[in-house]
């Protein structure tokens, strides 16, 4: 099936869903630019090379908007099974419509979303001339479903996709410690060894197990540590140690948390757990880092929070060569490690929701605000610029409401003087203003926040939403947000507040901090899961098939 899109921008979400819908179709995308003039160079993205990108030359109008004559070209001299076009407020789609409309060639009209707007009489009419002329329409939401319709869209040939910048990967590994920043703790502690097993104990009295796990060590000196967490190292685990010049098994203080955290975030192999050891706390904590497990089958046989093969290995921890052999499986296949890792993480959501117990989840993010430096007790998280349109200066009010130990951190640029000013001159030093950040950067921002608000005035998606929920988190936005409509349920994973209400802004905030942030947070990444990339390709590619 050959499909032409055309669209204004090469936006990120864009980049990503047309990489994801080449390799279902023979696709070919047509921008009418190559970039915007007021955004942040670091905003393109590179993807797969699956589909043909063409850039058209032209007139540039204002930020986005251009008048592209060569369109017609592209449009006559090569035929295809399915036409789209990404939107219909520029001149150079405007011109695409009036061309595939003049010669009855059928065609998707796409949204991002849109609201009812009080027009005039001659608006309304260009807006329902450009919309009305399509066969098709696609729509995010349902509510971009009854603007198209009263815009002249028939609502039989409507159809909804879920909008989303995220992969798959973005949403399923969003809580895994990159190998950049497992590199930089090892460094930070001296390790030296390629692989890290980190085992968790009272002091490994048990002769047998002592064996078993250190055996295991003087066969791989060369490249494996095992660093062991221990209050009170026993003395015949030191003895053993000296004995056998395992200068690969190192013995680690456990009382401080914030350490045992990072040892928990450099560690990519296995944790061993000792069958006398607390295993509710560590395993839920290891497995919340995404390490899968080695540990005794006795001891973990009546848990259901590891699985065998799954999100890591049981064994019998009298049996040397068993041990041995797990650790080698660990490490033998990456792929199969990555999987586990990735379970890993799921079953503490699964954990932690049939028990109610976010203690782990907890420890994960308070990892994450060290790391970062938030010295607040909460951190509140805004992602966007810094104009009037996203409401900012309404989180600065609702601020004034709220105590001081609630750290907001809005990241999206340089602030404008009036925001400095009001936060001087209220004396919120609870407020950061956080320049433009990378999607690598910004992670550690959405892992370490309890919260994600966003107070927009109007926004007619708002993929920052889905970035969020993406990385657990509730949702604190407005009414005028379609992506907040159609993704948040008041009460289960946010709330929704009318616009330039700075007073139901911080109720709904407090609301949200009350009750449990970490269970909501835990709703959102279920909707999250719904919301992909492919899944939006794959949709697309139904309709297509359909239409």
């Amino acid at each position: 099936m050959k499909v032409l899109f055309l669209v204004n921008l090469p936006s990120p979400y864009r980049a990503l869903f047309f990489a994801e819908l080449g390799k279902l179709c023979d696709l070919t995308v047509i921008y009418e630019r190559e970039s915007a003039s007021d955004r942040n160079e670091r905003w393109k993205v590179q993807t797969e090379n699956t589909y043909r990108a063409i850039y058209l030359s032209g007139l540039r109008i204002g930020a986005d908007n251009s008048f592209c004559p060569e369109i017609i070209k592209y449009l006559r001299n090569e035929k295809y099974d399915k036409y789209v076009v990404g939107m219909y407020s520029t001149y150079t789609a405007m011109l695409a419509i009036e061309y595939l409309k003049r010669h009855k060639l059928s065609f998707f009209l796409s949204t991002d979303g849109g609201f009812i707007q009080k027009d005039s009489f001659f608006k309304y009419i260009i807006k329902k001339h450009f919309i009305g002329s399509a066969t098709s329409w696609l729509c995010p939401s349902n509510k971009a479903i009854e603007y198209f319709v009263h815009y002249g869209a028939k609502r039989e040939k409507t159809y909804k996709y879920p909008f989303t910048s995220l992969l798959e990967k973005d949403i399923t590994e969003s809580v895994t410690i990159s190998q950049a920043e497992k590199k930089e703790l090892r460094e930070k502690y001296g390790i030296k060894e390629s692989k890290v097993l980190l085992s968790i104990s009272d002091g490994y009295d048990d002769s047998i197990y002592c064996g078993g796990i250190l055996e295991t060590a003087e066969k791989y000196k060369e490249d494996v540590g095992i660093y062991i967490l221990a209050e009170t190292p026993k003395k015949k685990l030191l003895e053993y140690i000296k004995e056998k010049k395992l200068l690969n098994v190192h013995c680690i203080d456990s009382k401080n948390k914030r350490d045992l955290a990072e040892y928990f975030a450099l560690s990519d192999g296995g944790i061993i757990i000792n069958p006398n050891d607390s295993i509710k706390e560590y395993v839920g904590m290891a497995m919340t880092f995404g390490l899968p497990i080695i540990s005794n089958q006795k001891n973990l046989g009546d848990m259901e929070i590891v699985n065998h093969g799954v999100n890591g290995l049981l064994v019998d921890s009298g049996d040397e060569d068993f041990v041995t052999k797990a650790i080698q499986t660990l490490f033998s296949d990456m792929d199969s490690f990555h999987a586990m890792s990735i379970e890993s993480r799921k079953m503490v959501d699964c954990y932690s929701i049939s028990y109610m117990d976010y203690s782990n989840l907890q420890f994960f993010k308070d990892y994450c605000k060290n790391r970062i430096g938030v010295k607040e007790e909460v951190a509140l998280l805004a992602v966007g610029q810094f104009i009037p349109r996203k409401g900012f200066d309404i989180l600065l009010e609702a601020a004034c409401e709220m105590p001081k130990n609630i750290g907001i951190y809005i990241v999206g640029g340089k602030p404008s003087q009036e925001y400095i000013d009001y936060v001087k001159k209220n004396n919120l030093e609870q407020i950061h203003f956080v320049d433009f950040m990378s999607k690598e950067e910004l992670k550690y921002y959405y892992l370490a926040a309890d919260v994600f608000v966003h107070p927009t005035r109007e926004d007619i998606w708002g993929l920052v939403i889905n970035e969020a929920i993406g990385y657990r988190l509730p949702i604190i936005t407005t009414e005028r947000c379609l992506a907040g409509v159609e993704l948040v349920k008041d009460g289960i994973n946010g709330f929704s507040v009318p616009v330039d209400d700075a007073k139901s802004l911080a109720e709904a905030i407090m609301k949200v901090l009350s009750d449990n942030p970490v269970a909501m947070g835990i709703n959102s990444y279920q909707v999250a899961k719904n919301y992909t990339i492919e899944q939006m390709a794959l949709r697309h590619y139904e309709i297509f098939q359909k239409g």
